[in-house]
């Protein structure tokens, strides 16, 4: 485990704020507030390092920079193909289980499960009809 030093600390913070997936060019704006002379090269370091320590995830959009979140109880991503959006979805731990019995998987050493909606946001819906 890395060492929990300021900078890490308060991009944990940031990322902790509740249905909020930055990048880190928004996560270095926000850490910046609180830390005036924290760099980006200093963001991306202790991203990666809060990753590591399975205490942040990396989401890959489809289109733009990626994303990240503090790590926490199984979920999807809602992924609007149109603004970009990312909403976490909660699922029910039978659905992960259901996946996890298939023979195929339990064949595998699975090491995570990734599921990702796609379509339009509501915003996204409600403007393009």
């Amino acid at each position: 485990m890395v060492r929990m030093t300021e900078q890490r600390r308060v991009i944990y913070e940031i990322l902790s704020r509740e249905a909020w997936h930055p990048t880190v060019d928004e996560l270095f704006l926000e850490a910046k507030k609180s830390l005036p002379r924290i760099s980006q090269a200093t963001v991306y370091r202790n991203i990666e390092a809060l990753i590591q320590d399975d205490l942040a995830t990396k989401i890959v959009g489809l289109n733009g920079p990626a994303r990240f979140e503090k790590t926490k109880a199984p979920h999807a991503h809602f992924e609007c193909r149109s603004c970009g959006a990312i909403k976490d979805i909660f699922i029910d731990t039978e659905c992960i289980n259901s996946i996890m019995d298939n023979k195929e998987i339990q064949q595998c050493a699975t090491e995570t499960i990734v599921v990702k909606l796609l379509g339009l946001c509501q915003v996204c819906r409600e403007t393009n009809i």
